[in-house]
């Protein structure tokens, strides 16, 4: 299990807009006085600027130019920003949103391994005129791995475009999962290849050294309706239940890197996955930074000032006691069955190769790795693959730990507006940011 269990340390770059006397850091919001025309490009050009802050860091701690030291392949160096830092004066259509990663993700081609952006967020408009706040998480190196987590409960305070539509100033509501909105329909294509927006905010991702782990990314509100954690908990059920069913299974992450990135909210113990990295220009009460390397304030040709703070790597947490509980029994399961199989039919073991279903074990020849057993056709009695009886009782998975529906987040609940600033202490009037309109 060393590919689950190895520990891997991680260095922030944090960067939050710094707030004014009259208004929140939200990007180019409400700004009258904004050139429309060459948002994108200056947007770009200040995300640029950010990328080769962190690079630099990265290549600083962790790289011998632009290759990762063979001792730093579990060491990641991750740029997040809080949300709403890069709302335009107009929301992004699908196109221009495109058009833009399309750049970025030429940039993040050209950085080393193990530099992760967490990019929050966008404004980006649907054909049906509602706003999806986007957040973009990237893995960068040769062959990127992309993400885009739409935040799922938008907030009375939300920033609310406006525009004429008809020859009537009418407001473009916010993606509102409650309402039955869906985003998976929506997608971007980036070098040929087709990434779709998601409500799902937890992503497994992967070291330059193979050790896997979840980043979990909380958009302000959702974290105070525990979006994270309930996402978490149906991917450990769907994990246990394709494995208890016969299907393909792979051991699960224990290590777990949980950001909340908002504009103004604050961290719920009850709903944390280990220790939150806490990114708001108001508050920073999740996990500490104590040991900050440098830190200094950038003035962009977007926007507002962003000051950064460079922090110490610190290791990545393991889930709570509940959670790796569930998991670590699963894991267990997996790895006992896997380990009888491939003993049992073939002498070349190997504990990191995984077993998948689809094609079929020929009984008296050996087994091929690059081959599939499917128990569900040839299953022999006598090759002690008793369904249901095989496991070690003490290694079981009891389903009376599963995580129960009924207990998910209420959203009537959770959220308690007292915790989010006043608008009218921040935001002028004028420009749309009104508590009576949200």
């Amino acid at each position: 299990m060393n590919t689950i269990n190895t520990p891997i340390f991680i260095q922030d770059i944090i960067a939050r807009g710094i707030p004014t006397c009259t208004k929140p850091p939200v990007g180019e919001f409400g700004n009258l006085s904004a050139d429309e025309k060459t948002q994108t490009s200056r947007l770009y050009l200040i995300i640029k600027n950010l990328i080769e802050d962190a690079a630099f860091e990265h290549k600083k701690m962790n790289c011998n130019g632009n290759t990762l030291r063979s001792n730093k392949e579990n060491n990641i160096t991750r740029l997040i920003t809080n949300e709403f830092s890069f709302y335009t004066k107009t929301p992004l259509s699908i196109a221009e949103f495109n058009q833009l990663q399309q750049k970025i993700l030429l940039l993040a081609k050209q950085q080393p391994k193990n530099l992760h952006l967490v990019l929050s967020s966008f404004a980006v408009r649907t054909p049906d005129n509602k706003i999806m706040n986007v957040v973009a998480q990237i893995e960068c190196g040769q062959s990127p791995q992309v993400h885009y987590v739409v935040k799922n409960n938008p907030s009375g305070i939300d920033p609310v475009y406006s525009e004429r539509i008809g020859g009537r100033r009418q407001q473009l509501a916010n993606i509102d999962i409650k309402k039955g909105d869906r985003v998976d329909q929506h997608s971007v294509v980036l070098d040929g290849k087709n990434y779709r927006f998601s409500f799902n905010n937890v992503i497994e991702c992967k070291t330059s050294g193979g050790v896997k782990f979840n980043t979990c990314i909380d958009i302000c509100l959702d974290h105070n309706m525990g979006v994270a954690k309930n996402y978490l908990n149906q991917k450990i059920n769907t994990a246990v239940s394709r494995f208890l069913s016969g299907g393909q299974s792979e051991l699960f992450a224990t290590q777990c890197s949980h950001i909340v990135t908002s504009n103004h909210t604050n961290v719920e113990g009850r709903h944390s996955l280990g220790a939150v990295t806490h990114v708001d220009p108001y508050v920073s009460n999740g996990k500490s930074y104590a040991s900050i390397l440098d830190q200094y304030v950038i003035h962009p040709n977007f926007g507002t000032s962003f000051k950064l703070k460079v922090t110490s790597p610190t290791a990545c947490s393991k889930l709570p006691d509940a959670e790796l509980a569930q998991i670590s029994a699963y894991n267990n399961m997996v790895a006992n069955y896997y380990k009888t199989y491939y003993q049992q039919y073939t002498p070349h073991y190997s504990p990191g190769t995984h077993y998948s279903p689809g094609t079929h074990y020929s009984p008296g020849t050996h087994y091929s790795p690059g081959t599939h057993y499917n128990p569900g056709t040839h299953y022999n009695p006598g090759t002690h693959y008793n369904p249901g009886t095989h496991y070690n009782p003490g290694t079981h998975y009891n389903p009376g730990t599963h995580y129960s529906p009924g207990t998910h987040y209420s959203p009537g609940t959770h959220y308690s507006p007292g915790t989010h600033y006043s608008p009218g202490t921040h935001y002028s009037p004028g420009t749309h940011y009104s508590p009576g309109t949200h």
